[in-house]
């Protein structure tokens, strides 16, 4: 079980119980992606407002995503972490999710980790993201030196979220695998990451520290 209990967050695993709040957060993303230029829908949940659908599009998108999360969280050796971000009563308001063991793209290039999260809007601008995706980080390069990241173009907030990181542009692909949307290569080392100005100190108090290293595969 991976639980991670700071001051100001909790970061733990998904259940379906968390699914009524899930559908209020994936509709409060595509709200604000439709009013804001410069945020991008959360790809998972991106169902359009005048869908004629949308109600039940986006509850099947929602409950799609937890089913995945409770197949990821059984598979052995694990390799994905999709995280619910919670407010230190355990009100569900985002997620991170981490890919651990390197893995190869359909064209045979390797890919060290990757990264995705969303927030809710009305959570939005409180500096939790920021410090719950550091918290992770921290963990994540004791036993990595590298981290890839993609990130829509057109997502502005969450590229300044990265370069904060000491993230770098590497390129852009036209159609990923994320539905064929565009998207930002980035890549994050270590050495570029532990240089990032006033890192923050992780608790010594966290109920679970989960090793984020992989069990098997490529040595990283």
């Amino acid at each position: 079980m991976f639980l991670i209990k700071e001051k100001e967050f909790l970061l733990r695993e998904f259940s379906q119980s968390d699914l009524k709040e899930l559908v209020t957060i994936a509709h409060n993303i595509n709200k604000q992606a439709y009013f804001d230029s410069k945020y991008q829908p959360f790809y998972a949940f991106n169902v359009a407002l005048n869908d004629q659908n949308y109600q039940e599009n986006l509850l099947n998108k929602t409950q799609s995503f937890l089913n995945q999360a409770e197949r990821e969280k059984n598979t052995i050796p694990r390799s994905t972490y999709r995280l619910a971000l919670c407010l230190p009563n355990n009100k569900l308001i985002g997620n991170i999710t981490l890919d651990i063991l390197p893995q190869k793209d359909k064209n045979g290039k390797i890919i060290w980790g990757d990264l995705g999260y969303f927030i809710n809007p009305e959570h939005g601008r409180m500096g939790l993201m920021s410090k719950a995706l550091e918290n992770v980080l921290i963990r994540y390069f004791r036993y990595h030196n590298r981290m890839d990241i993609t990130i829509h173009p057109e997502n502005i907030y969450s590229l300044q979220m990265m370069q904060r990181f000491n993230a770098k542009i590497i390129g852009l692909k036209k159609q990923s695998d994320y539905q064929g949307e565009p998207r930002l290569l980035l890549t994050l080392s270590k050495e570029d990451f532990l240089s990032r100005k006033k890192p923050v100190c992780i608790s010594k108090k966290t109920i679970h520290i989960p090793i984020l290293k992989q069990e098997r595969g490529l040595h990283v």
